[in-house]
């Protein structure tokens, strides 16, 4: 994991590092990312990730139907592409695929402890209960994700990220991370 940064190979920009949807706002022209305390220069491919984690420094973190990240994927790459060409490439592909693993364990290390210490704490305020899932349901996700990418790359972390998926299913039950609101029935 602590070489995986040196693994991407495709082109880096000066990316905002953190574009959970609460840090947009609705403006007649579309969304405006506002929140930039993240920004730094790294591999594109840790930004687009976001979309197939998701979000993975969020608190917002909800699961998104598949199809819908597909496309938010496809429509960054149209707009990244003219500057960057690589992300249409399969290398980019392949730094996409790291950079999801990456994330998937690395959030993992994050919240692990503390829901082993605590059993998997819940915001203070309880209005807040349903605006934030659960971490077991998060880390089950995106560890499950992790494991099941159809990818050559990283074969010990996805192994690391099955094997540690199976354990919290044994120890924990299945939690399954509901939708993001948007996407959920009425």
């Amino acid at each position: 994991l602590r070489g995986l940064a040196a693994e991407l190979t495709t082109p880096g920009a000066l990316t905002p590092g953190d574009t959970c949807p609460d840090n947009a706002i609705s403006t007649a022209d579309g969304y405006v990312l506002v929140d930039f305390e993240g920004a730094a220069y790294r591999p594109l491919a840790w930004d687009a990730a976001y979309l197939r984690v998701p979000w993975p420094s969020c608190w917002c973190c909800w699961r998104l139907p598949p199809a819908v990240a597909e496309r938010a994927l496809d429509r960054w790459r149209a707009v990244v592409a003219p500057a960057v060409p690589a992300v249409t490439g399969p290398r980019f592909a392949a730094d996409l695929d790291r950079a999801t693993v990456g994330w998937a364990v690395l959030t993992t290390a994050w919240f692990l402890p503390a829901v082993l210490e605590a059993g998997d704490p819940r915001p203070d305020d309880p209005a807040r209960h349903p605006l934030v899932p659960t971490r077991r349901a998060l880390l089950q996700h995106r560890l499950a994700l992790a494991a099941s990418l159809d990818t050559p790359v990283l074969p010990a972390l996805r192994e690391l990220a099955a094997r540690v998926h199976a354990a919290t299913t044994r120890e924990w039950g299945d939690h399954p991370l509901e939708l993001a609101a948007a996407f959920r029935g009425s």
